[in-house]
């Protein structure tokens, strides 16, 4: 008489259902991480406008440092940007003229030019500021 052996050929219906829990449980735990991805997103814009302004704002200066004028020309040879002539001079003002044309917007802000301080808005509470008088940046992140 020969011994037949009981091979397995596969998964048992239990542990196919283990692994589906487990799945379900990695993806229950890892999809909250993954869902609210726009908020990073909105604060990364936000500070590349941020860094946009930054850059804009040394490369005026130094070409104010180098020919003093109530304007600097950017290097496409049309765009001027109006500077400062007093304390701190040579940056850009905060109006359209000034700052508006150092940087170039993206259709996703909506710049707001009041009082000496330039607002570049991506939505309520999530917005970027540029105040004349002292060349600072400051970023609201609130509503991103």
């Amino acid at each position: 008489m020969k011994m037949v052996k009981n091979k397995q050929q596969g998964f048992t219906l239990i542990e196919l259902i283990m692994v589906i829990v487990i799945l379900g449980i990695l993806a229950a735990t890892a999809l909250p991480k993954f869902v609210d991805l726009s908020s990073d997103a909105r604060k990364s814009s936000l500070k590349g406008m941020g860094g946009a302004i930054q850059g804009a704002k040394s490369i005026i200066k130094a070409g104010y440092l180098i020919a003093p004028a109530a304007t600097v020309t950017l290097d496409d040879g049309t765009t001027t940007v109006a500077v400062r002539t007093t304390a701190p001079k040579g940056l850009p003002t905060a109006v359209a003229a000034g700052i508006g044309n150092a940087v170039e917007i993206s259709a996703d802000f909506t710049p707001t030019y009041a009082s000496g301080v330039a607002t570049f808005t991506l939505q309520t509470n999530c917005f970027v500021t540029y105040t004349e008088a002292s060349g600072a940046v400051a970023y609201t992140e609130t509503g991103c």
